[in-house]
């Protein structure tokens, strides 16, 4: 078992025992969970710093893995990408690139000459040697062998992974894609044990005040008693999710409007450019297609590509087999117009330019969005626990400051 299969499992492990002890925390009563907290002697804020460690620490050690395979992934695809464009010997390059390197990335390139020197083919040679390297690329890698356009997917392949100039860096990458997962967790965890712990006091003191609880209290409560179970089973499965099937997160993906846009545009990038760079090669339109598919790595549109391809093999035209698909109006209508295989590679290359630079637009407003979102979804939140705390004891402090009338005098 691989590496990226053990932290895969390892993952959802951690998701079913999260879900689990949140399920029975969310519907037990709250006096007994309170009383197990008295009778062990456990500190509230120990509790809650316990339970946020046991969500944030597998997070954190997960990115971190998956940071270090991705540098590692890096490096191995530069590499060949190098060899490709200067029409290089793979073997003998990956040797030299081996006494360069150190650990782990120096037994990878090794391992991958030894199955290249063996005949196997580069997407075979990467499969055997580098777990690293997600089927979707693989995929993609043996798509351009069969198309003779390898050095061309290489290096799309490697300007997709590389960190582009001006891009933020990866720490800060990670935040933000983790941020809405751990603001979701502290939510959970902060209500909980203001559930637990505040609001039953509160409870008792206002009744011997004769006081109405506010809105706001009643709202954290009322959260947690219905609300949190929802919560509590969606945050480990965002986890999980993201760290699972690759159709499950397209899927997920699917459902968010820009996000959706985003992701459509850049596969509908990559499957436009390689098009347009294996007709060059003189392939019949229907073989291309197919080929496309399996260089797709979003699972949707993969569907759709394999979908126009059958199509296309039943004796319908291209434009009519793309719009029968579902594929975008704009890419069936400039289908419509082409003459010949000289003008379809024209068309597929400016829509692959297209789609590119929609989708760099709309990643840029999502990287711009996400910090504001962050913020006043946190802010929220914080005004949300105070409010539900300090509006009781202001409501009972002004109860007791205020002058009692008894007959006339004070």
């Amino acid at each position: 078992m691989g590496p990226i299969k053990l932290l895969k499992l390892a993952t959802l492990v951690w998701a079913i025992c999260s879900i689990v002890a949140l399920l029975l925390l969310a519907f037990l009563p709250q006096a007994n969970v309170r009383s197990f907290i008295d009778e062990n002697d456990i500190p509230t804020g120990a509790f809650a710093l316990l339970a946020l460690a046991w969500f944030t620490v597998p997070i954190v050690a997960n990115e971190g893995m998956r940071t270090m395979w991705q540098r590692r992934r890096e490096v191995i695809l530069a590499h060949l990408d190098q060899a490709l464009r200067l029409s290089l010997p793979l073997p003998e390059m990956l040797h030299a690139a081996a006494d360069s390197e150190r650990g782990t990335r120096r037994l990878r390139l090794l391992s991958l000459r030894y199955h290249l020197q063996h005949g196997e083919s580069l997407a075979d040679a990467i499969r055997k040697s580098v777990p690293e390297i997600p089927p979707e690329t693989v995929r993609a890698i043996h798509a351009g062998e069969q198309a003779g356009r390898l050095p061309q997917t290489m290096a799309r392949l490697v300007a997709r992974a590389m960190p582009v100039p001006g891009q933020p860096p990866r720490i800060d990458r990670i935040y933000r894609s983790y941020a809405m997962i751990l603001t979701v967790l502290l939510g959970v965890i902060l209500i909980t044990i203001l559930s637990i712990s505040v609001l039953p006091k509160l409870h008792s003191i206002s009744r011997s005040f004769g006081l109405t609880l506010p809105w706001t209290t009643l709202l954290v409560e009322s959260a947690y008693n219905s609300g949190v179970p929802f919560y509590i089973i969606g945050a480990p499965l965002l986890l999980l999710i993201a760290c699972w099937p690759r159709a499950s997160r397209d899927f997920l993906l699917n459902c968010i409007p820009i996000v959706r846009d985003a992701a459509r545009n850049r596969a509908l990038a990559d499957l436009c450019a390689f098009v347009s760079d294996a007709l060059l090669t003189g392939q019949p339109v229907e073989t291309i297609i197919t080929e496309s598919a399996d260089a797709q790595p979003n699972t949707i549109v993969r569907r759709h590509v394999l979908n126009w391809a059958d199509r296309m093999t039943r004796g319908q035209s291209l434009s009519d087999a793309a719009r029968s698909a579902g594929m975008p109006a704009l890419l069936t209508g400039m289908l419509a117009t082409v003459h010949g295989s000289d003008d379809l590679a024209n068309v597929m290359a400016f829509l692959g330019r297209h789609y590119e630079y929609r989708f760099s637009r709309l990643s840029e407003v999502l990287r711009a969005a996400a910090i504001p979102c962050f913020v006043f979804t946190v802010g929220a939140m914080v005004l949300l626990v105070e409010l539900s705390v300090f509006q009781p004891m202001i409501a009972m402090n002004s109860v007791l400051s205020a002058p009692h009338i008894h007959g006339g005098g004070f």
